[in-house]
C-alpha cells in the first residue's frame, strides 16, 4: 500500500531552538493510498468512528477498553488537545469503496 502526503512535508534541517514547539506534521495533512485515506482526526469523525470502535473484541488486548462510550469519548478528546499541541497526530481511516470510517491511527509523542 501506497500514501502520499498532501501537503508534501519536505524534509529540512530543523534547528532545535527555533522548532521545539512547531507541529512537525502541518494540520490537515492527508495521506492518500489506493483503498484508504488517513484524514486527520476531526470533531465531526467522532461518532462515526465510535461505531466502528464499539465491538469489545478489538480492545481485549490493549489497555482501555474504548468500546465504552465515556472512555472512547475521553480519549478521543485528548487526542484532539494532543495533536492540536504538536505531540501527536491522529488519523481516522477512511475505506474508500465502503466510504466509511473503519478505524484509526496515530504518530505518537512527536518530539524534535
Amino acid at each position: 500500500m501506497q500514501f502520499f502526503a498532501q501537503p508534501c512535508i519536505l524534509a529540512e534541517s530543523l534547528n532545535a531552538n527555533n522548532n521545539m514547539n512547531k507541529n512537525w506534521i502541518p494540520h490537515l495533512t492527508i495521506l492518500t493510498g489506493q483503498t484508504v485515506d488517513l484524514l486527520p482526526l476531526q470533531k465531526e469523525h467522532v461518532e462515526e468512528l465510535y461505531l466502528a470502535a464499539s465491538d469489545k473484541e478489538l480492545w481485549e488486548h490493549t489497555p482501555k477498553d474504548c468500546s465504552v462510550k465515556e472512555i472512547f469519548e475521553n480519549v478521543y478528546a485528548a487526542s484532539l488537545i494532543e495533536s492540536e499541541k504538536g505531540n501527536e497526530y491522529t488519523f481516522v481511516i477512511y475505506h474508500k469503496p465502503t466510504k466509511k470510517i473503519i478505524g484509526s491511527t496515530r504518530f505518537f509523542e512527536i518530539f524534535p
